[in-house]
């Protein structure tokens, strides 16, 4: 579950963006033309209810985190809810795809463009990488303004992979400016300070792998506890079949290693009954031959062997 600016609860969802690079409109088709028939088609969307979002997520992030927004989206879109989650929980899908994922910043404007609007738009949810990269990035407050301006900043969640939430030090905050503080009615932003939900990435807080089972249950609108149960056991699971595989290697070897022994085991016996036969044809049959005047044979014998 989270709160108060690291921790999740609520429902959300996630999704992959493909380019914050604003998309080129053709010179016969005037920009006014493009935004309205594009808003008109969002419009649509929205009357034929929540369920026709195109993303899971919108994941907004300064290009400076580019690593931890591709660790993340890759995380996200590959989790599987376990079944018996999805089955006790209505709702609960089977993966979080598609994640949108910016790539890069915006290289020039002031605007967001049409392509970015619509893309969040037509997310559940707004993921926000927090860091102090973040908290400087222009482009990352227009994302959070422009989602919050939709009336859904309920559906907005943080990850904070570096840096402090309300810190002192400008330098060290993480969340921009969006973030940290409610809209005015005329949807400008106050100084009326927000309480954002986040999940704290940091070692010395959540970690990697608590803090994306608690973005993972708020994107989704599940108890953080539900996951992390069914993780440890998938992960002793996973421990049960490795110590099985080892086990079964390990009895396997130990029958190759009687069987060698065996096989040791039983070439020595021939060469005790060898050398015994050896000693019989030396001292016994010897003397009875030597009695009998044939100790010929006993030659003729010694040669076939050595033969």
């Amino acid at each position: 579950m989270l709160c108060p600016y690291w921790i999740l609860t609520p429902q959300l969802t996630v999704s992959s963006r493909e380019s914050r690079q604003r998309t080129v409109i053709p010179a016969r088709e005037s920009p006014a033309l493009h935004s309205i028939q594009l808003m008109e088609e969002l419009d649509e969307r929205g009357r034929r209810g929540v369920d026709n979002f195109k993303y899971k997520a919108f994941m907004s992030y300064s290009h400076r985190d580019k690593r931890w927004a591709k660790w993340l989206h890759q995380k996200l879109e590959t989790y599987r809810f376990p079944k018996n989650v999805r089955r006790s929980v209505e709702g609960t899908p089977r993966r979080l795809s598609p994640i949108f994922r910016d790539r890069e910043e915006l290289s020039a404007g002031h605007d967001l463009g049409v392509e970015i609007e619509a893309a969040l738009r037509t997310s559940e949810a707004l993921i926000v990488i927090c860091s102090p990269a973040a908290a400087q990035s222009h482009w990352v407050n227009e994302e959070v303004l422009s989602f919050k301006r939709q009336n859904r900043a309920a559906q907005i969640f943080c990850v904070i992979v570096d840096g402090e939430p309300f810190s002192a030090d400008s330098t060290l905050e993480c969340f921009p400016p969006a973030i940290r503080f409610h809209l005015n009615e005329d949807d400008s932003l106050s100084d009326r300070p927000a309480e954002p939900l986040a999940a704290d990435f940091r070692e010395t807080a959540d970690g990697r792998r608590l803090g994306l089972l608690k973005l993972i249950a708020g994107l989704v609108g599940l108890k953080t506890d539900d996951l992390v149960q069914r993780d440890l056991q998938r992960a002793r699971t996973r421990v049960m079949a490795i110590t099985a595989t080892a086990g079964a290697i390990t009895v396997a070897m130990s029958l190759l290693t009687l069987a060698a022994l065996g096989g040791q085991n039983a070439a020595e016996q021939r060469r005790n009954d060898a050398e015994g036969q050896i000693e019989f044809m030396l001292t016994e049959l010897r003397t009875e031959l030597e009695s009998v005047g044939r100790i010929d044979a006993l030659q003729s014998v010694g040669e076939r062997a050595v033969d």
